[in-house]
């Protein structure tokens, strides 16, 4: 199993840092915003909603500590006599990465159950169940989780595109226009492998994506 990284600039170190801290509380005024929803309206989905885009912040917020620990020279080595050796031996780094891959699937399988038109737990099981499978089998794991998220997150923008074409509210543009930038985000983040500019534009078009679903859930409620 390999795990390949992104070509970051080197001007962008920390400024990435920053840029995630903000995913983590944008992520997180999201679950709030449709958990104070789910209390007034009590739709089972509004409450999936906000539990799918908390996972997300988890992940984020794990990530976040890891990197700023490592950029201000925290390691494995700083750690215990007892605890530092097994984290360097276990790859301390791969593993943070790969729980914040499996909450963001977490996350995105759950809004792909959301929008299906009949739903049961089973159903999403096999959701979720081929989505870890694919990631945890995989030879190139971080290539294989950018593929996995661009394809549901494709499938979460073309239903929004759907809804906003039969309804043309604002609120259903928000989301298309949402989940159309963190789909994009996605495949920048896929491409930037190659093109480190690319890192730098799926972090400003993600956070763009995440603050235009937040503003959605946020003039809805005041209405």
């Amino acid at each position: 199993m390999n795990v390949f990284n992104c070509n970051i600039p080197d001007w962008f170190m920390g400024i990435d840092i920053t840029l995630e801290l903000l995913f983590v509380f944008v992520t997180l005024a999201i679950a709030f915003s449709a958990y104070k929803a789910y209390k007034v309206i009590k739709q089972r989905e509004v409450l999936l909603f906000g539990i799918a885009f908390f996972s997300m912040a988890i992940g984020y917020l794990q990530e976040v500590i890891f990197n700023s620990s490592q950029m201000f020279g925290f390691n494995s080595s700083n750690l215990s006599p007892l605890i530092g050796p097994v984290a360097h031996s276990l790859n301390l780094g791969f593993f943070v990465g790969l729980i914040h891959m499996a909450m963001f699937i977490l996350g995105l399988s759950i809004l792909v159950y959301i929008i299906l038109p009949k739903r049961n737990k089973k159903l999403f099981g096999i959701i979720a169940g081929l989505a870890f499978i694919g990631l945890f089998t995989s030879e190139n794991i971080l290539l294989t989780s950018f593929l996995i998220n661009s394809l549901m997150l494709f499938a979460l923008t073309l239903h929004h595109y759907q809804l906003f074409l039969r309804k043309k509210t604002e609120s259903s543009l928000f989301n298309f226009i949402g989940f159309g930038a963190i789909f994009l985000g996605q495949f920048q983040l896929a491409m930037a492998t190659t093109f480190s500019l690319l890192y730098v534009a799926s972090h400003i078009t993600t956070l763009f994506g995440f603050i235009l679903l937040l503003l959605n859930l946020i003039r809805v409620q005041r209405k």
